[in-house]
């Protein structure tokens, strides 16, 4: 099949799939809020301000972010292209809404920001004509047919950054080649992170010259400043929130279901060794952040959610023996990693998945996984193999390796230290990506004295519910 074919079967099967899954979409959408700002650019309709701000921009950087993992990259990689091309337009789109209020929170003036038009034929249509880029960048893994028709048809080269590839989805891929062999042959060059990545990518029919390995921007740290201000106000809303105890602080990242269980019930053995221990659990979706109260509480612990901390923290009632903190708060986990004194890598206990460890890593802090985290396998080898972090193979193990932790710190650095020198093979990621795109970048954005700073009206679209910081999903379409 090539890809006119591939595109008029997708476009058959669309609408059917659209009136299936909208209702689930939907429900989540009201669930987590925020989905009223710019609502209607998910269709491709603009509002006059929007348009006024983004008509006269010469052939402008088109980079594509599903959701907040991705867009994450995706503001790095933008910092590292604006270093190298200070005058280059940009333009960063997003699927979910979370992440869309992340980017407008981050991108200070780094980029315009919009909603990534529904992959209906009509909708990418117009944001082409509106956006006319002169490149198309996309994060990690998102080919949508129509987008990469009309991307075709403005003659706009396509390019995939931090591609990543697991033995999994090249097996789905290989399974459905016929249709997505014409899709990643619209890919004008696929950038990786690693060199398994780039075995992978070639075995599904990419030329090995449109392949490279600048290595992975989600861990290039040179491209993520330390968040000072965060930190500091953070540490003080502890102080509130501890009272006088100075404990160690161990944090629970991107957790999911099931799992705050199992760490608080390791947590509380660990306070028999260190009774003045304080927990932090993230979940990975602030929607759980009640049950994962009502989990906690469950326990026997005394958990406070972070939105109400920032209320009123002097409200609070006087800290409990069994007082700990959920954060039901987005963008603001790394900051958090700085003021932990010990890290446990979330989907990584009661699944085989995990999220990512390099953040913590990053801020000088331990980190505990579960047995195996097959989204970051190639990482995982690395880590393992330098004594980059510790591994349990089953619950019972954790408190004991949580509490030799927090009571050796000559071990604890020793561990740091390691999965730091993991980590610096991929600093310098973002700009190494932005150099291999340099023959692309030649023919976009000729007006050197334009760029999109990031200040709008508070709603170009429709009225929306006050914005709501809150912990995100992958989800698409939300």
């Amino acid at each position: 099949m090539n890809l006119r074919a591939v595109s008029l079967l997708y476009n058959l099967l669309l609408p059917p799939g659209i009136l299936l899954t909208s209702p689930a979409y939907l429900a989540k959408m009201f669930r987590r809020g925020n989905y009223g700002r710019d609502f209607f650019q998910r269709f491709g309709l603009y509002s006059p301000a929007a348009r006024a701000r983004l008509r006269g921009t010469t052939r402008p950087v088109w980079v594509q972010a599903v959701s907040v993992g991705e867009v994450l990259v995706a503001l790095k990689f933008i910092q590292a292209l604006r270093q190298a091309h200070p005058g280059l337009p940009v333009i960063l789109s997003c699927t979910t809404s979370t992440a869309h209020e992340l980017a407008l929170t981050r991108c200070q003036d780094l980029c315009e920001v919009l909603y990534h038009p529904l992959d209906l034929p009509w909708a990418v249509a117009s944001a082409f004509s509106l956006l006319q880029p002169g490149l198309l960048v996309l994060v990690e893994a998102e080919l949508w047919p129509n987008l990469l028709v009309h991307a075709r048809r403005n003659a706009v080269p396509v390019v995939l950054v931090n591609a990543r590839l697991s033995p999994r989805s090249e097996r789905r891929y290989r399974t459905f080649a016929p249709l997505t062999r014409p899709l990643f042959g619209e890919l004008t060059r696929v950038l990786v992170q690693t060199p398994d990545d780039a075995t992978r990518w070639a075995a599904l029919g990419i030329p090995p010259e449109r392949i490279s390995c600048p290595g992975s921007i989600k861990y290039d740290q040179s491209a993520q400043p330390v968040p000072e201000a965060m930190i500091t106000r953070f540490r003080e809303l502890l102080d509130a929130l501890r009272g006088s105890a100075t404990g160690p602080v161990v944090l629970a990242g991107s957790t999911h279901p099931g799992e705050e269980k199992l760490i608080g019930r390791a947590f509380l053995k660990l306070r028999d060794r260190l009774p003045d221990a304080f927990l932090i659990a993230v979940p990975r979706h602030f929607e759980r952040g009640e049950a994962v109260r009502r989990d906690l509480r469950d326990l026997g612990l005394d958990p406070v959610l972070k939105t109400e901390l920032d209320a009123a923290p002097a409200s609070l009632p006087p800290p409990s023996a069994g007082r700990c903190l959920v954060v039901n708060t987005t963008g603001e986990l790394w900051a958090w990693y700085h003021l932990a004194a010990l890290v446990l890598i979330g989907k990584s206990f009661l699944s085989d998945e995990g999220q990512n460890p390099i953040e913590p890593i990053l801020a000088g802090t331990p980190v505990v996984a579960g047995p195996e985290l097959k989204n970051f396998a190639s990482l995982a080898a690395r880590l393992d193999a330098a004594g980059g972090w510790a591994r349990i193979q089953n619950p019972a193990e954790l408190p004991e390796i949580m509490a030799g932790l927090l009571e050796n710190p000559e071990r604890a650095a020793a561990i740091v230290a390691a999965g730091r020198r993991v980590v610096e093979q991929d600093q310098g990621a973002a700009a190494r990506t932005v150099a291999a795109l340099a023959p692309y970048l030649a023919a976009t954005g000729n007006d050197k004295d334009r760029f999109f700073p990031c200040t709008r009206p508070p709603n170009d679209e429709v009225s929306s519910p006050q914005r709501e910081s809150r912990t995100v999903s992958n989800d698409p379409f939300v």
